[in-house]
């Protein structure tokens, strides 16, 4: 029988698992081992994104968010819910060595895990933003006072003492240092730091949901380099700075030229040309001059219309496998097809709003789409954080702004502010005068 002081508590459940035929369900991966896994894979995402200031606005301590998301799961009441959804066959050996745990608690009521997370944190020192990130990465906002995470409906305390072995463990076993990350002090950038933050945990966790039996100790690194691969994300190599004419094949108009030679770093470019100078080329341009220079690791090309955004599609297509080159082919993937090779959790699963093509395809590295998804990011609907995620560390080229109505104007005027505050290189194009906002 297991007891919270044993060494076999470390294997405490993070999931059930159904088999093929959904005729069988058994016991999944552990909380620990899901959290170290969730934390490589965390490690990985950084090593994609490129920003000026990612040292202070991506500090690598984020990793330790991501290996204590689900510690909250860590609860006698979860562990009932768990053992409940069980098949018969493994309920029964679910219980004989995991039931003493739950029948001292039979009077409680769950409490949504990340509550429990965000507790744990508070309790282990954390800063309130840290206690956010885990607290609501799930998409939902905290709005209630969180009990500590030694009171009785979370188990008590001797249940507390058991989530900080956990823990402890899956922090020593990832090999980082113990030490939670800061917000920097600076507004607006700390307000959308932490949003940021949970986006990338919000992915880290749901591409590491796909793996939902135990794996060897030891190959948690290996199995998340193969995951993030396989879901598309890429790794930049360093690149070199290639001439206008090599990478769409003619020799640039003026505007065109003009553009090309004006990057001085990250920071916000306009171009108002009229129609039919070349506009899109200049941008995707400016842009690859930006990734030349390492501050910025992919581009999404935001347009009024899916109509317009498949007439850009194979134009940026063309020249980003012409920037690149051979020896690093890469898929740009408008409908998000790439990413539809590869099962990710529950969130992001088919018939899930992240499931859609249209959501994915804004955490491609080289992403075609609506305005709209990119502008999500700043409003108050579920996953927002993803959307932010997904522009972290891009040029963002706004395209046709002239199209749009003064509300749409606005929103991409906050939204640019927000993107300059992290450092990033954003591009809006137009054929007329744009007014101020």
């Amino acid at each position: 029988m297991i007891t919270l002081l044993s060494n076999e508590f470390l294997e405490f459940p993070a999931k059930t698992v159904q088999s093929s035929d959904r005729k069988q369900c058994q016991l999944g991966i552990s909380v620990l081992q899901h959290g170290c896994l969730t934390g490589e894979v965390l490690k990985c995402l950084l090593d994609t994104i490129s920003l000026p200031r990612k040292n202070e606005v991506l500090p690598f301590s984020l990793v330790i968010l991501a290996i204590l998301h689900d510690i909250g799961k860590v609860n006698p009441e979860f562990l009932r819910r768990l053992i409940n959804n069980l098949s018969l066959e493994y309920k029964n050996e679910a219980m004989q060595r995991w039931g003493d745990l739950i029948r001292v608690n039979q009077q409680h009521t769950e409490t949504y895990h990340s509550l429990i997370s965000y507790a744990v944190l508070k309790d282990m020192g954390a800063c309130e933003a840290d206690q956010r990130v885990v607290g609501e990465h799930h998409g939902f906002p905290i709005n209630e006072r969180i009990a500590p995470a030694d009171c009785e409906i979370f188990g008590g305390k001797d249940w507390e003492i058991a989530r900080r072995r956990i823990a402890q463990e899956a922090i020593c076993r990832s090999g980082v240092d113990p030490v939670f990350p800061k917000p920097v002090k600076e507004r607006p950038l700390k307000k959308w730091q932490v949003e940021l933050w949970i986006g990338l945990v919000i992915v880290s966790d749901w591409l590491a949901s796909q793996v939902e039996q135990p794996i060897p100790a030891g190959t948690e690194a290996a199995k998340a380099r193969e995951i993030v691969a396989n879901a598309g994300f890429l790794s930049i190599p360093e690149l070199a700075d290639k001439p206008f004419q090599t990478i769409f094949g003619f020799e640039p108009r003026s505007p065109q030229q003009l553009l090309f030679n004006a990057y001085q770093g990250p920071g916000i470019y306009i171009l108002e040309a009229p129609t039919g100078c070349g506009k899109t080329e200049a941008a995707l341009a400016l842009a690859f001059k930006a990734m030349a220079h390492g501050d910025a690791s992919g581009i999404y090309f935001a347009l009024p219309t899916q109509l317009t955004s498949n007439r850009v599609h194979e134009r940026v297509e063309k020249a980003v496998k012409n920037f690149l080159g051979d020896e690093l082919p890469v898929r740009l993937v408008h409908s998000g097809a790439r990413f539809m090779l590869t099962r990710w959790g529950k969130e992001a699963s088919a018939g899930e709003e992240w499931g859609r093509p249209t959501r994915r395809a804004l955490l491609s590295p080289f992403g075609v789409g609506t305005v709209d998804q990119a502008l999500l990011s700043l409003l108050h609907v579920k996953f927002r954080q993803v959307r932010l995620a997904g522009l972290a560390g891009k040029v963002v080229i706004f395209d046709e702004i002239h199209s749009y109505d003064d509300y749409t104007n606005t929103l991409i005027a906050h939204l640019i502010r927000t993107l300059e505050a992290f450092g990033a290189v954003v591009v809006t194009v137009s054929y007329t005068h744009l007014r101020a906002h």
